[in-house]
């Protein structure tokens, strides 16, 4: 995907990691939607593709 405008995902179960990550990525201008679970990620609307994906 090469919008600009697309989502960054980022999801963590832990909710201060999530809410630091998202505050990071948001500085840089990016859009940014949270999610504390896979389950909860997979179960979102899926009208925008993630370009990336990563896992630690």
């Amino acid at each position: 995907m090469t919008e600009l405008h697309a989502p960054v995902y980022v999801v963590d179960d832990d909710a201060s990691m999530r809410e630091s990550l998202a505050s990071l990525i948001a500085s840089a201008g990016l859009r940014v939607e949270t999610f504390a679970s896979a389950s909860e990620f997979l179960a979102r609307s899926r009208t925008e593709l993630p370009a990336v994906s990563s896992s630690t």
